[in-house]
């Protein structure tokens, strides 16, 4: 058994997150599925944990060492702008994927499945080509790949 618990459901975007992050730095975890209309006393007791992978885990670093460019990813990721941040990158950060790739990429596998579910375009390659490439790129890596949920678990 992992030392490591993820408590989560595996609709939630949020715990995409965290389970892309532990899956990036090579973090060995249990993953528990958890009901969210009946919360267990291990979720309420360690909720929210989330917000301390970043930390803990440093040999795949997806925030920045410098204080300020930490606190500016952290800044970027609440507001989730994302005005054109992509344009001429591989991942938000540059080269290597990190914490705002992580944050944002939900959008890449959500919009694919709502777009499926109803019928219209909202990424669209032509208004969006840098987001729109990053996007499919997001879901190519495979450590994202083998997480994402099936899409006909997401449209009920």
């Amino acid at each position: 058994m992992a030392e490591v618990k993820l408590i989560a459901t595996s609709e939630s975007l949020f715990s995409a997150r965290v389970e892309w992050a532990l899956k990036l730095n090579d973090v060995q975890y249990e993953f528990i599925e958890e009901d969210l209309m009946n919360k267990s006393p291990l979720l309420l007791k360690y909720n929210p944990v989330h917000k301390k992978v970043l930390e803990t885990w440093k040999n795949k670093p997806l925030l920045p060492e410098d204080p300020y460019e930490r606190s500016m990813a952290r800044f970027w990721a609440k507001s989730n702008d994302e005005k054109n941040l992509i344009e001429g990158k591989k991942h938000f950060g540059g080269e290597q994927m990190g914490f705002l790739d992580l944050v944002v990429g939900w959008v890449a596998h959500w919009l694919n499945t709502m777009e499926e579910a109803g019928g219209m375009k909202l990424l669209d390659a032509e208004r969006f080509p840098s987001l729109h490439e990053w996007a499919q790129n997001f879901i190519e890596i495979p450590v994202i790949k083998e997480s994402i949920p099936p899409r006909q678990k997401l449209v009920h």
